[in-house]
């Protein structure tokens, strides 16, 4: 089980409809990642408009440079962007055994299967560890 997060940053786009034929103006959304239960976050590392959104620190960048911007889950729920921040980096103060560092390579954590040190394969994807917790960052559109 499974929540993915968005970010709506007041800004619209046209897009027509398939169905009717009309040119609609739509919110647009940028999705920020998922959390599944026994798995890292999944932040999604992605490109939007020239930017590159591939750590914590970018995606909270880009979030705060948006006036009018919200955080939802997929349900509807507002999230703020200290919610969010945590939600990412939940694991960062676990002690486990087994994990050699914060940066280093973390054990299985269902799923996520260790590789090389600050890498983790999640889904077959190889994903980078974020310097800034214990969250992965998939390269790749997923749901």
């Amino acid at each position: 089980m499974g929540c993915n997060y968005y970010f709506f940053p007041g800004t619209y786009h046209k897009e027509t409809c398939r169905e009717c034929g009309h040119t609609h103006k739509c919110k647009d959304k940028v999705h920020i990642g998922k959390s599944s239960i026994g798995r890292y976050f999944t932040l999604h590392g992605t490109e939007v408009n020239g930017v590159r959104l591939n750590s914590l620190e970018s995606w909270m960048n880009y979030i705060k440079s948006f006036e009018k911007g919200v955080i939802k889950d997929e349900y509807g729920k507002k999230i703020t962007v200290e919610q969010m921040k945590d939600l990412i980096t939940r694991d960062k103060y676990k002690e486990e055994p087994g994990w050699e560092s914060k940066l280093g390579t973390p054990a299985n954590k269902y799923g996520d299967i260790s590789g090389k040190k600050g890498l983790v394969y999640s889904n077959y994807e190889a994903s980078t560890i974020g310097q800034d917790g214990l969250y992965v960052v998939m390269y790749a559109d997923f749901s």
